[in-house]
């Protein structure tokens, strides 16, 4: 038999599951800026152009 008042006391609601996808920052495209901060690809072009600027003052 429930004690007086237990029908009553409700649970608390639980607190919705934490998403670590909720916290971090939306993914968005990378920027011009980002990308040229990363390594080109390796290939045959760009061999040819660091070839070249290893070779050229001016760059």
């Amino acid at each position: 038999m429930p004690a007086q008042g237990a029908s009553k006391w409700k649970a608390p609601p639980a607190p919705p599951p934490r998403q670590p996808a909720a916290s971090a920052p939306p993914l968005r495209p990378p920027s011009p800026g980002y990308a040229a901060q990363l390594p080109p690809p390796p290939s045959p072009g760009y061999a040819v152009a660091a070839a070249f600027t290893a070779h050229n003052p001016c760059a």
